[in-house]
């Protein structure tokens, strides 16, 4: 797998949202990332934060999976994500 193209970051990162493999979900994220959550209106800062809000929306959602389902452009170099399709919410 291309790490370096952005649809198979994604698509690496729902894969293992299905498998809710959580240290690889949080892998994604950089020690003091921020995250704003598409379900919540509490952001989250740092891997700590991350993984919590992780657990408890995994937990929530135990039938929660994803996939690409367009792209808008596939190139050698790059990829334009158009929609992620995810369902058990």
């Amino acid at each position: 797998m291309n790490n370096k193209n952005p649809t198979n970051l994604v698509q690496k990162w729902l894969d293992n949202l299905c498998l809710r493999e959580m240290e690889p979900i949080i892998d994604f994220y950089h020690e003091n990332a921020i995250l704003v959550p598409t379900l919540s209106k509490e952001i989250r800062q740092g891997t700590i934060e991350i993984k919590d809000y992780f657990i408890d929306f995994l937990g929530d959602h135990p039938n929660l999976c994803g996939d690409i389902v367009f792209e808008a452009c596939q190139e050698i170099e790059y990829s334009v994500l158009k929609a992620v399709s995810v369902s058990g919410i």
